[in-house]
């Protein structure tokens, strides 16, 4: 099976992103294909910090520089710059 997963934050800082990260690690073993296609801040070090994550090829937007938004989230403080601090 091929399971897209689309996250509009950093797969690695959030509650939200662990959860992705669990549940790709989960499909990868039993032998689904994973993508991916996240959003992430303009500098966020995606290899470093994601670069273990099991998929072909992720799709990352790179909010405020691909395209000219604030990343999202989902809560009222986030551990990143985001669209809720704008305000």
């Amino acid at each position: 099976m091929k399971i897209l997963h689309i996250l509009s934050q950093i797969p690695a800082a959030t509650g939200s992103g662990f959860y992705l990260q669990a549940t790709m690690q989960q499909a990868h073993l039993r032998g689904h294909q994973n993508y991916l296609l996240a959003g992430i801040t303009a500098d966020f070090p995606f290899e470093q910090y994601c670069g273990h994550l099991p998929c072909a090829d992720p799709e990352l937007i790179r909010f405020q520089h691909d395209i000219d938004l604030p990343i999202v989230g989902m809560s009222d403080v986030m551990p990143y710059p985001s669209a809720q601090d704008s305000g």
